[in-house]
């Protein structure tokens, strides 16, 4: 029975193990105090140019490396924004952090002009490589990155993959 609860237990937190945790000692100071004012400043439910500033902010404060770690961030709209700065700036490894990412099923709002979209981060992660496009032609996309992007995708948004 004790192996039994054993290995229920270890199935059920498996897809916590495929995402890398988050340090947030590894983001500078200014970096750090701008995502706690994203993450805990009410205004930002109210406000969306405050809200659009900070992120700017945000993205003019830190390196490619505290990108890297910022798609670990417990918060999800903090995850899928870093993700979206590392194909602004041509990031050659997203297909990797999209693999981590394929149990990260907490949701996060999207707003596009007046509308509104919430999906799992996966899928908001997903999004952005069809609507960034700063990436293309940043390195060299293979079919096998393609292939990969094709199978993360299948499998996040539910479709029955081919053998």
């Amino acid at each position: 029975m004790g192996l039994l609860l054993l290995l229920i237990y270890f199935s059920l937190t498996l897809p916590l193990f495929s995402q890398k945790s988050y340090d947030s000692t590894k983001l500078n100071t200014c970096a750090r105090n701008t995502i706690s004012r994203i993450v805990n400043d009410p205004r930002h439910t109210m406000d969306q140019s405050e809200l659009y500033n900070d992120f700017k902010l945000l993205q003019k404060q830190v390196s490619t490396a505290e990108l890297e770690e910022m798609v670990n961030h417990p918060n999800a709209l903090i995850r899928v924004t870093a993700f979206n700065f590392l194909l602004d700036s041509g990031y050659p490894k997203f297909v990797d952090i999209l693999e981590e990412h394929i149990h990260d099923t907490a949701e996060v709002s999207l707003q596009s002009g007046c509308i509104i979209t919430t999906l799992p981060v996966i899928q908001a992660m997903l999004f952005n490589i069809s609507t960034n496009n700063a990436w293309i032609g940043a390195f060299e996309f293979t079919k096998a990155d393609m292939d990969r992007v094709a199978r993360i995708s299948d499998r996040a948004f539910g479709r029955k993959q081919e053998p």
